[in-house]
């Protein structure tokens, strides 16, 4: 059974991510999530959702945003097709990453041209686009600021009403 501090971490790190797919798949609608027998997953705004992979938020919040960023990732591969995000420089996935705890948190990386990272989880919005593909031209040789990491732990920390959160259809 999920406890309501629980919960709202995975909310907390599930509006990061929507953050990231508004701004690269603005037509996708809003995330959600799902709880079953099995866990809570990431699902779709229809509700459907991919069983692969549940979400859980037991740790570190930056964990719990690793955690949901592939759950999300998984869920529109599995369900949609769709490879998210994409690397503006080189038009391939990205994977997440997971950085050293002095760091902002997980962040989309490319693998391609020895690897780089596009920005921190919740944060692609900030990462340059290329204007013109150029080889060996980097979108971003570091993260971008931890600035809404952070806002995600406050809003984290001041418990937002259930009104002012995402719908999901948690089920304890």
């Amino acid at each position: 059974m999920i406890t309501g501090p629980d919960l709202a971490t995975l909310r907390a790190a599930l509006r990061a991510i929507q953050r990231d797919l508004d701004v690269e798949q603005p037509g996708t609608g809003r995330l959600r999530l799902v709880g079953t027998e099995a866990g809570m997953f990431v699902a779709l705004p229809d509700g459907r959702y991919w069983p692969g992979r549940a979400v859980v938020a037991d740790g570190e919040f930056t964990e719990t945003v690793a955690r949901v960023a592939e759950a999300a990732q998984e869920c529109l591969a599995e369900i949609l097709w769709k490879t998210w995000p994409r690397c503006p420089e080189h038009e391939t996935g990205l994977r997440v990453g997971r950085r050293d705890s002095g760091s902002d948190g997980p962040a989309w990386e490319c693998a391609l041209d020895g690897g780089h990272t596009v920005a921190v989880v919740g944060e692609l919005g900030r990462a340059a686009r290329p204007r013109a593909a150029r080889p060996g031209m980097r979108v971003s040789d570091g993260p971008t600021t931890g600035r809404l990491a952070q806002t995600d732990r406050q809003l984290l920390d001041d418990q937002l009403p259930d009104e002012q959160l995402p719908e999901d259809e948690a089920q304890g």
